[in-house]
């Protein structure tokens, strides 16, 4: 907040500076509250039943709130199911979707099946993609120093899933 002021008063070079001080402490306060999810998500012994339509409905509203000047429909097309998962399951995929029209070309589509026990949710957009070194990372289960990821959404989307007991891949 205080970068935020000093950038309003002033102008030029120390504005610039205030703002990009602003932005990347923004960055660093939520990649702290994704880490604290992963953790929530590693340490807990606990599923919770989710509906699965519900929590996709309020994922989406919360995405379009956040991105009023997100270009493109997300549809959906999620029937009434149940699953089981750790509690930042909302997060995460909140955070997949959001991704996906940030990041993505619209539309998003959002899917949902059921068979054999099994949920199967894809997130569909016509964007690049995941980088090579994010999943290169996710493959070796950690970071090198050649391979960072650029933040913690990825890691938690993959954590949440993996502590649900269930899969998770990218095309």
């Amino acid at each position: 907040a205080q970068a935020g002021a000093i950038a309003d008063d002033t102008e030029g070079k120390h504005a610039e500076m205030a703002e990009l001080i602003q932005r990347k402490s923004d960055e660093l306060m939520q990649t702290s509250e994704k880490t604290r999810l992963i953790e929530k998500a590693v340490e807990s012994e606990d599923r919770i039943t989710y509906d699965l339509q519900h929590v996709v409905r309020n994922c989406v509203a919360t995405v379009r709130e956040n991105n009023p000047g997100a270009d493109g429909p997300i549809s959906t097309d999620v029937p009434d199911i149940d699953v089981q998962a750790v509690p930042p399951f909302p997060k995460a995929l909140r955070d997949t979707i959001e991704n996906a029209v940030v990041y993505g070309d619209a539309p998003v589509e959002v899917t949902a099946t059921r068979q054999d026990g099994w949920a199967t949710v894809i997130i569909d957009d016509e964007g690049p993609g995941v980088p090579d070194h994010e999943l290169e990372a996710l493959e070796r289960r950690g970071e090198t120093d050649l391979t960072h990821g650029s933040g913690a959404g990825l890691w938690l989307i993959y954590t949440t899933i993996q502590e649900s007991r269930g899969d998770i891949s990218f095309d």
